[in-house]
């Protein structure tokens, strides 16, 4: 059964910066958070190339990052990451506010194939259905092999063709 978002806990939220933490019957996750820091990053999840990930994200996107996980890795990390994901949103959302002075930006030469892929790559392994939360919530249809082999070559032609 999954623990309902709502047991995410704010501990301070002010000056871009967020503490949240959540605790499960699988997972505890506390992450501090400070967009305005200088790309320093303490983690520890558990899952050793997470880990890696997240420091990269940190360092590479200059902001300060501290994460501690503690899950039920004997079963598998997937608690663990899942939970550790949901806070780390949360604690952006929190450290983010109203989003004052945050601007969208776009370009027809925006790599918007590569978005695809990393979509199609990072997040749909296997297949959801109707009702997964994670279909619902990404609105994300599922194609199959040879549909998405086509959409790259129809993107990348229309690159192209620009």
């Amino acid at each position: 059964m999954t623990t309902p978002l709502v047991t995410i806990a704010v501990q301070m939220s002010n000056d871009r910066r967020a503490s949240v933490s959540r605790e499960t019957r699988e997972t505890t996750v506390t992450i501090s958070l400070d967009l305005d820091g200088e790309g320093t990053a303490s983690i520890d999840t558990g899952v050793g190339f997470f880990d890696h990930l997240l420091s990269s994200l940190a360092h590479h996107g200059l902001f300060d990052l501290e994460v501690r996980t503690r899950g039920d890795l004997g079963v598998d990390e997937h608690h663990s990451v899942e939970d550790t994901a949901l806070v780390l949103g949360a604690a952006f959302a929190e450290a983010l506010g109203d989003r004052a002075g945050i601007v969208r930006f776009t370009s027809p030469e925006a790599a918007a194939e590569a978005a695809e892929t990393l979509l199609r790559n990072g997040l749909v392994p296997r297949t959801f259905g109707a009702g997964h939360p994670l279909a619902d919530s990404l609105r994300l249809t599922v194609r199959n092999a040879d549909e998405n082999d086509r959409l790259i070559a129809a993107a990348s032609q229309r690159g192209k063709d620009a």
